[in-house]
């Protein structure tokens, strides 16, 4: 027993030495739209005739028909499993840089409240939110005791709650504007790692091509005021405070019983605080998506991505590059 726990206490050490060799970026990837959003968002599968703003694709078209109600509910859950070949957005000559597992769980909700014609445009307001749950895992890699004790520190729960205002035009066009708070809590001690208020503007067009493709291209600026732990490698708590200018194009189709979307994505993100004051990057996200409809309200989901991450400016080296695929179920239903 004396030598189990000294064996423990070896690999704990490590554990927390292998930390803080790493700079573990939350800021990492694109920055996204709600979840809750995206699922009211989406399109809904139904035989009935009516349909509302939340039912439709964003910006295909203008809506004709009204839902009755002026009450709309949407619900999902999610549970996917991923390689990630650089979970921690890791440089490529960090020597502690390893591939991982990561298992996710995420429930969504959003409720549209109301549906207002002002004759040009149709316009929902939206609040929702969603709760997830991190785990970094071996299931699908192979690491090292030192490894895995790090990968366990890392695991977190992410909170979201937002409020957005969603508007469509008859000309195709749709505008959002959104207000969204973000939560990062690490589930070994509590630590509350990031707290994320951004305020969004977002511009969307599909463009339809023949049969049931379409083109979707859309813009943005999203503007992060952030409240950062200390203990993640930054030396102030609003040092990840910055603004965001993307555009992505995404291609829409179907392959056999597949809907298929590759998507590219380009991010501009300048910061302005602490050691990080000077830091601009750029940020390039290359990803595919298959789904496969097993029900009306039950997918199955193929996914990978590729990220290259080009920064300048701060006193660390930002740049990294990362790669993921995985699977996953999700669950959802619309009211």
């Amino acid at each position: 027993m004396k030598y189990i726990k000294i064996l423990s206490f070896i690999i704990i050490a490590a554990s927390v030495s292998f930390a803080q060799n790493n700079n573990r970026r939350l800021d990492a990837g694109v920055t996204k739209t709600p979840e809750g959003l995206e699922i009211a968002k989406g399109k809904k599968r139904s035989t009935t005739d009516s349909t509302d703003l939340s039912e439709s694709d964003t910006g295909a078209q203008r809506i004709i028909s009204l839902k009755n109600g002026d009450i709309s509910a949407n619900f999902s859950y999610t549970t996917e499993l991923t390689y990630q070949d650089n979970p921690f957005a890791l440089d490529s000559s960090n020597a502690n840089m390893f591939s991982s597992g990561v298992w996710n769980n995420r429930f969504a909700s959003s409720f549209g409240l109301g549906i207002f014609d002002l004759g040009d445009s149709i316009v929902t307001p939206y609040v929702g939110g969603s709760w997830g749950s991190t785990e970094y895992t071996s299931a699908l890699v192979s690491v090292t005791a030192e490894e895995e004790g790090f990968m366990d520190l890392q695991n977190y729960n992410s909170t979201n709650a937002f409020i957005a205002l969603l508007s469509q035009y008859s000309n195709g066009w749709s505008v959002s504007g959104v207000i969204s708070y973000n939560m990062v809590k690490l589930t070994t001690d509590e630590t509350e790692a990031l707290r994320d208020f951004v305020y969004s503007i977002k511009t969307l067009k599909a463009f339809s091509l023949d049969g049931d493709n379409n083109i979707v291209f859309d813009a943005g600026l999203n503007i992060h005021s952030s409240d950062s732990d200390a203990s993640s490698n930054y030396t102030g708590r609003d040092e990840m405070n910055r603004y965001d200018l993307s555009s992505s194009v995404a291609y829409n189709t179907q392959i056999g019983p597949f809907d298929a979307s590759p998507k590219y994505t380009l991010q501009y993100s300048d910061y302005s605080k602490g050691a990080n004051a000077d830091r601009t990057q750029f940020l390039h996200n290359l990803s595919l998506k298959f789904s496969y409809d097993i029900t009306e309200y039950f997918d199955i989901e193929f996914q990978s991505g590729y990220t290259i991450n080009d920064s300048s400016g701060s006193d660390d080296n930002d740049d990294y590059e990362m790669f993921d695929a995985g699977a996953g179920l999700k669950l959802s239903a619309r009211f």
